[in-house]
């Protein structure tokens, strides 16, 4: 999944609607070139790599297992990483820096449930991501901002993909999106509005395809129009004569025909809500 390979470095394997989650501005560290000394676990020694950017010290043992603390500098200013091993599994409390010394990602590996809480900022120190994992996948509440500090995503994850509702909102803090996921499937109620706030769809879905009545608006005019879909396709009308030959009638309006197919629907280039098409893997 995505935020463990934002956990991955020197082999290590680096949460929505259930209440407000606020990360705020993330730390700045104090620290200047930390004392990359480390006291090993006993079976273990100490090991370091020097890169032209980061120097990187850890407790190995012989057999070529991690165990014990890792620690990182960026060559001539803060820190860069710390964290702890045990028994080659990556464990307690780990922490990556930017060189100009904001945190970039705060995890904690629960060592009784199996519980991994991940925290994520920007450069600029806005918060980007927080959310819970379980081995190895997102399992909990997530959450994500902007870079401005605008709230982009929040929902439900169960074993890496999205379950239950899914808001999104634009950069500007407008609702635009708002969705139901079972199983990383769409399933359910989804109603999708334009930047300005007005409706742009709403219907419900099985199994990732349009079903019943779906509404349809446009930001441009007032009108609306509604469509019937069976299993995401226009079901056939009518058969009727014309000029000797059965044809099938069009009982709906034609501008349905535009939203059989979720691919081929043009969405606008400065939309920024969560698209019925986007994956249902979690962020």
């Amino acid at each position: 999944m995505r935020w463990l390979k934002h956990t991955l470095f020197v082999s290590a394997v680096f949460g929505a609607g259930c209440g407000p989650l606020d990360l705020g501005q993330a730390p700045t560290s104090l620290v200047t070139n930390s004392d990359l000394t480390l006291d090993c676990p006993q079976g273990a020694d100490l090991k370091k790599s020097e890169g032209k950017a980061v120097v990187t010290v850890w407790c190995e043992r012989p057999d070529g297992v991690r165990d014990g603390k890792i620690r990182g500098t960026w060559v001539g200013k803060g820190p860069y990483l710390a964290g702890e091993f045990c028994g080659g599994t990556p464990c307690g409390h780990w922490t990556r820096w930017y060189p100009e010394g904001q945190m970039i990602q705060d995890v904690v590996f629960s060592p009784t449930d199996g519980v991994t809480k991940l925290k994520e900022w920007y450069k600029n120190g806005q918060p980007r991501l927080e959310e819970e994992g379980r081995e190895g996948r997102a399992s909990g509440p997530v959450r994500t901002w902007y870079p401005n500090g605008q709230l982009s995503q929040e929902g439900l994850c169960s074993d890496g993909k999205r379950d239950g509702v899914w808001r999104s909102w634009t950069d500007a803090g407008v609702l635009s999106s708002q969705g139901t996921w079972k199983d990383g499937i769409r399933d359910g109620a989804w109603t999708l509005w334009w930047d300005d706030g007005s409706l742009w769809e709403s219907g419900n879905r099985r199994d990732g395809k349009r079903v019943g009545a779906w509404t349809f608006g446009s930001n441009e005019t007032a009108e609306r129009v509604v469509c019937t879909f069976e299993n995401g396709e226009i079901p056939p009308g009518p058969m009727v004569e014309v000029e000797g030959q059965f044809v099938e009638s069009m009982v709906q309006p034609i501008e349905c025909w535009n939203h059989v197919e979720d691919d081929i629907y043009a969405y606008p280039h400065n939309y920024t809500g969560l698209r019925p098409r986007d994956s249902g893997d979690c962020p």
